[in-house]
């Protein structure tokens, strides 16, 4: 897999997709930023994941 600063466009999106898609439904809005800060502390989601997934969240 790629390192995080060497992603190229469109690279690591399914792993994102996926990961902010999970199979389970989290309930509740501080749960779910939780989880999103999560992912985006690891590295697993792009930036373009980051702001569409803020905005449906809020």
């Amino acid at each position: 897999p790629p390192r995080n600063g060497d992603r190229r466009r469109g690279e690591g999106r399914a792993v994102g997709a996926m990961a902010l898609n999970p199979g389970i439904p989290i309930r509740g809005i501080k749960m779910k930023f939780a989880v999103l800060a999560g992912l985006v502390e690891v590295g697993e989601v792009s930036n373009r994941d980051i702001v569409e997934t803020a905005f449906n969240l809020v």
